[in-house]
């Protein structure tokens, strides 16, 4: 060989062992290149060079060597194996050098054997892809001679067993549908019983290969029964095998071929074969005589039959096959079941998932879940992990997997025992047909709980409803979700009913606790679905009566709460009005359909109020039917109009702490705007102009101001909306929401923007005062009662000197005997509690200031709505006046700032023809003129912004209706600035200077 043939070939050798796979393959396409028209003696120099960089453990080197040494062997062999013949590199050469350069002599050290070792491998990988695509007559001797070498490697080193399996497996995966695929299979399984490996996972694999793709392939009586691993009688030595498990159980036929040498080391990562029997089982889960999924995975994956199967042989405990997830099974071995379920979770068609839980794996699931220090944490969230991606691929699998972890092989309580969201996150994703199937499963657990421990079985049932309401909320609603209606009914069912047959109650039974948290979850449900614009949102309450209704009539419920005589004839009215209601929708026209609806959520959340014992209920459904018959002309009350009568009753349901009946106060008062009076709007002034105070309270609610007890009454069942969603009772679902929209409101403020500094420094002035007024009272009450004290006990107050006017001292005074100290106590507790009073009535104060403010909050999210929906109509003109008022009265600065933006949003929506209409010019002009009245009793920037908003939105009606009306304008406006330049009021100059832009703009238009 000249030297000058091999010399252009040897840089690219350096680029095989390049970490890029581009540079690779360009230097294997160059060396192949160089070697067309080439010597033999130069390919023999290019192949021996490549056997020996297999052992090589540089970088990538070992890839790109056997990358290009496959391609050199395609050639070398050629069609018939010819060419490699009459150049002397025939397939026994290859052979020969392959073992020669990959042989290990002498004393070397562990990674030089080690890299070898796997040069060989790859050796023999390369010569087998190779003889494979050039198949010929004497290919069935080569793949045998091929794979007694890759056995004898698989025995000789445990290590490479897996890999040298792989190549094999993979083999004859590749030779699917080739002529020669089935005489490959038939040598492979010749070659694993011959080298005995047939009994290991890798010989497992490819035996379940060579069958799978060739069925009439006549195989071996031994090792394995009906010459299929998967047969039923086979399944204790398949455990066995797959788990690699040296345990004594077994017959001896069943370890006789179990001679090989143990693995030296332990793999993290579960053999390929687990992955190829797992898919071969799922096309098999119907025949008799194989192992279906669900007992291949209790038996040889938990174990769970095959120990009850040695126990009974009678084998001894210390010899049972350890399973994969008993409690004394390894963390190495959890490991495996872990990660073999999470290749099962992503694989397994849906109807065989539940087969794949267990107590056993549940329980290890939560052990490894519950503390972030244990061994298998990450592997255990793996599992999740993969879960959740599963449903989030296939919605429908949602059920098997919250059916496993919350089922009879779980705990309800996996989410809290695990720290995570897991069921949450599942039934979030699950769709609606994966959702009826898990509220209908519920519905059995909260039936039959799987525990009868009263305590644990109430933890057990609220689990379940919190995972239902998370449902609810999570889901985007269209229509009438069946699924929903099942959610609703659940709770209903649990909360209201009682069944007459004592064999269909709950075990063990309803505590009063459960029942109440059930009626909070259906009422949080429905303060949800209320906001959901569907053209089923306002029907979902009546649904619920219906099935409540049915559920009676048919007789095989009752009411759980007993009804007098005289609330079951209210209750039974208010049922007829409500069907009558419900038929009225179809006959009226569009425009009364929507009120029709409002009133009948209104009936309907109003019976479940009643149904819960709240006390008001009554007198709102008595109310309801008073103003159903007035609009059927039944009743001939004029001065009562049915609109103002439905405002009261909404008033009457915002005052309360209660989201839910703040979201239908909202839902049916925007159906009713546009039948809204002057009447109607004035009810809801009456309470933004009413005192903060304890007084303003007792007026507002025609309390009795001489009755301490009645106005505590009062004042709890009026708005204690903060305190009350500050509490961190379990059954808060309802008050929560309250919070969560306070806020939103905060936030919707803050989107505004912030008021001037002149603002600040007015309201911090205010509520200065405040504070110092308050300090100042507790002084004078403190000075009061030390006063008293003083009196009784005859000495001088703490803050007078302690010396009398002559300088002597009181220690001369004689001291008080016993007698004298008891006839004191009477008089001291008479003080004590006149001091209680005092101090009970501060807090009645305090509390009656925070629940007006938050009233007048509810009041203006009903005024805010009449504004979105109603700003052209003519009584909207009356808006203005009472929230500047308010502006000025409030102690609240969020009230005034909520009440100017509102003002804002109504001038804003007044522009050019989007105007309000005039139908009273005359009030029209008395408004303005009140209007600036008004902007001349207060300073602050933001209340004189807010009168300069709405006196232009005046102009422009008043202008608009007539442009003569433009002279008497500037009339109004000069006659308030001529007593300003005079000194008889205070306004802000922004008022002219606004109106002066505005003139501006109005002159450049005309």
């Amino acid at each position: 060989m000249s030297p000058d043939d091999f010399a252009p070939l040897r840089p690219h050798f350096e680029g095989l062992t390049s970490d890029d796979e581009q540079t690779r393959l360009e230097a294997s396409y160059a060396i192949l290149a160089g070697l067309e028209d080439k010597s033999a003696e130069t390919c023999h120099k290019v192949l021996e060079r490549l056997l020996k960089g297999l052992a090589s453990g540089r970088k990538s080197a070992r890839i790109g060597f056997s990358v290009t040494l496959t391609e050199l062997l395609i050639r070398l062999f050629g069609p018939d194996g010819a060419n490699g013949s009459q150049n002397d590199l025939g397939f026994p050469r290859v052979m020969e050098l392959l073992h020669t350069h990959t042989q290990v002599t002498g004393n070397v050290p562990g990674q030089e054997e080690r890299d070898h070792y796997l040069g060989r491998l790859f050796g023999l990988q390369a010569i087998l892809a190779a003889t494979v695509v050039r198949y010929h007559q004497n290919s069935k001797a080569q793949w045998k001679q091929l794979l007694d070498a890759i056995f004898e490697l698989a025995r000789k080193k445990s290590w490479l067993r897996e890999e040298c399996g792989w190549i094999v497996y993979k083999t004859l995966q590749d030779s699917q549908g080739s002529p020669w695929g089935k005489d490959l299979a038939e040598v492979a399984i010749d070659r694993i019983c011959a080298s005995q490996v047939a009994r290991t996972p890798e010989g497992v694999a490819i035996w379940l290969a060579a069958r799978s793709l060739h069925p009439d392939l006549l195989l071996p009586e031994q090792p394995w029964r009906h010459q299929d691993p998967l047969y039923v009688k086979n399944s204790t030595a398949l455990a066995q095998v797959m788990r690699e498990s040296s345990s004594g159980s077994g017959s001896q036929g069943d370890r006789e071929d179990l001679k090989l040498q143990p693995k030296g080391m332990w793999s993290s990562r579960p053999n390929f074969a687990w992955t190829v029997i797992l898919k071969e089982l799922y096309a098999i889960s119907s025949k008799k005589k194989r192992l279906s999924f669900g007992s291949f995975w209790q038996e040889v994956v938990d174990g769970l039959l095959c120990q009850c199967h040695f126990t009974l042989q009678g084998y001894p405990a210390d010899s049972l096959p350890e399973n994969l997830f008993s409690a004394s099974a390894s963390q190495e071995r959890k490991h495996w079941g872990f990660m073999l379920l999470a290749i099962a979770v992503q694989e397994t068609p849906r109807e065989l998932i539940l087969a794949a839980f267990s107590r056993n794996l549940v329980r290890c699931l939560i052990n490894q879940l519950r503390d972030g220090e244990r061994y298998l944490h990450r592997t255990a969230l793996k599992c999740l992990k993969v879960m959740q991606a599963r449903v989030e691929r296939d919605p429908e699998t949602a059920y098997e997997f919250v059916f496993g972890l919350t089922g009879a092989c779980g705990s309800p309580l996996f989410d809290g025992l695990t720290k995570t969201k897991t069921v949450s996150t599942l039934v979030a994703t699950a769709n609606d047909v994966a959702l009826q199937r898990i509220t209908s499963m519920f519905d059995r657990i909260i039936q039959q709980p799987l525990s009868n421990e009263t305590k644990l079985t109430e933890w057990h049932r609220r689990a379940l409803a919190d995972h239902l309401v998370s449902a609810v909320r999570s889901h985007k609603l269209e229509g009438s979700n069946s699924w929903v209606i099942s959610v609703l009914t659940l709770f209903a069912k649990y909360a209201y009913l009682k069944p007459k047959d004592s064999q269909f109650e709950p075990i063990p039974p309803l505590s009063s606790t459960s029942r109440d948290m059930f009626k909070a979850k259906l009422s949080a449900c429905f303060a949800h679905l209320m906001t959901v614009k569907t053209s089923f949102h306002m029907n979902w309450p009546f649904k619920i009566i219906h099935y409540l209704k049915s559920e009676e009539e048919s007789g095989r419920f009752d009411m759980f709460m007993d009804l007098d005589s005289g609330i079951e004839k209210v209750r039974k009215s208010a049922w007829k009005k409500i069907n009558r209601l419900n038929k009225m929708e179809k006959s009226v026209d569009e425009r009364k359909v929507a009120y029709l609806r409002a009133l009948k959520l209104l009936y309907s959340l109003v019976m479940i109020q009643l149904y819960n014992g709240e006390s008001d209920a009554l007198s709102v459904l008595m109310d309801l039917s008073v103003l159903c018959d007035n609009m059927q002309g039944k009743n001939d009350e004029g001065d009562h109009n049915a609109t103002e009568v439905l405002v009261e009753l909404l008033l009457g349901l915002v005052s309360k702490p209660s989201a839910l009946l703040r979201k239908l106060a909202q839902q049916v008062f925007g159906a009713l705007t546009s039948e809204l009076t002057h009447s109607g709007l004035q009810l809801l002034f009456d309470v933004l102009n009413s005192k903060e105070s304890l007084a303003g309270q007792q007026e507002l609610f025609e309390q009795n101001p001489g009755s301490d007890e009645e106005s505590e009454v009062n004042n709890g069942a009026t708005m204690e909306g903060n305190s009350d969603a500050s509490s961190n009772g379990s059954d808060s679902d309802d008050v929560m929401v309250d919070v969560q929209e306070g806020k939103q409101d905060k936030t919707k403020e803050d989107e505004h923007g912030s008021e001037s500094d002149d603002d600040h420094s007015d309201d911090s002035k205010t509520d200065s005062e405040d504070n110092v007024s308050d300090t100042n009272e507790e002084d004078d009450e403190i000075a009061k009662f030390n006063a008293a004290l003083a009196g009784i006990v005859g000495t001088r107050q703490y803050d007078q000197n302690m010396t009398n006017e002559d300088g002597s001292s009181d220690d001369d005074e004689e001291d008080m005997d016993d007698e004298q100290m008891f006839a004191l106590d009477d008089q001291m507790a008479k003080i004590f509690k006149e001091r209680k009073k005092i101090t009970s009535k501060k807090q009645q104060n305090k509390d009656a200031k925070s629940n007006m403010i938050d009233f007048k909050n509810k009041v203006l999210d009903l005024l805010e709505i009449y504004i979105k929906k109603e700003y052209s109509n003519p009584l909207s003109l009356a808006l203005p006046l009472p929230l500047l008022t308010l502006v000025r009265s409030t102690t609240s600065k969020q009230i005034a700032s909520r009440a100017c933006n509102l003002i804002r949003d109504l001038t804003q929506k007044c522009k050019g023809k989007e105007t309000t209409l005039l139908q009273d010019p005359g009030a029209a002009w008395k408004l303005l003129r009140d209007v600036h009245g008004e902007a001349t009793k207060d300073a602050s920037r933001a209340h004189a912004t807010a009168c300069s908003q709405s006196s232009l939105m005046i102009v422009k009606v008043l202008v608009n209706s007539d442009r003569g009306n433009i002279k008497d304008v500037v009339t109004i406006y000069g006659e308030t600035q001529t007593k300003w330049l005079l000194g008889k009021c205070r306004v802000q100059p922004l008022l002219f200077s606004d109106f002066i832009n505005w003139s501006t703009s109005f002159s450049k238009q005309s």
